[in-house]
């Protein structure tokens, strides 16, 4: 699985935001993603080379003969991904690890009675938020399952606490979004 990052979001309006997923759902369409993740484990690579981290060499020959060995592209792949703009395509930054995982399970498991079974919280990520699928209660409230998961030796309360104090707006107020 490859995570695909939104950068510099904070301040995005939903529908701003919206389109910047529509626009990355382009960028994916037309990046064969072998050549991308081979672009990403180079660029790494040298520049742990660069900054003579050794440790690299154990990823150097891991890519070649381990288990978990990259896939390189062929020369014509390589050649067709490089000549696509950054604009048109997923780049390394792109899948450079943003600070929180927000996983809209819900949308893909509909009606499955399933809250959310999984939910790590992937190093440098100091977060996680599950977003279940909807359904209707007991006495015909719709509730939305949300998890959120924190690591506590990055993350305190006091941190969390104005994310929590604007979730708690949005369910007094689901309205609320809009002025976002």
């Amino acid at each position: 699985m490859m995570t695909v990052t939104l950068r510099g979001i904070e301040n995005d309006s939903l529908d701003a935001i919206a389109s910047k997923m529509s626009t990355l759902r382009e960028k994916i369409r037309s990046t064969d993603m072998d050549s991308a993740m081979y672009e990403v484990a180079l660029r790494q690579t040298l520049d742990e080379v660069k900054h003579l981290h050794l440790g690299v060499l154990s990823r150097i020959v891991g890519a070649r003969v381990g288990k978990g060995r990259l896939i390189k592209p062929t020369r014509k792949d390589l050649k067709a991904y490089r000549a696509i703009p950054p604009e048109g395509k997923i780049t390394a930054e792109d899948l450079r690890q943003g600070s929180v995982t927000v996983s809209n399970i819900g949308s893909v498991m509909k009606g499955l009675p399933v809250e959310m079974e999984l939910l790590d919280i992937v190093p440098p990520q100091v977060a996680a938020i599950g977003i279940g699928s909807m359904r209707e209660g007991p006495s015909g409230e719709k509730t939305i399952p949300l998890v959120l998961c924190l690591d506590h030796r990055a993350l305190d309360g006091g941190g969390a606490k104005p994310f929590f104090d604007a979730l708690e707006a949005v369910f007094k107020d689901p309205g609320v979004i809009r002025d976002w």
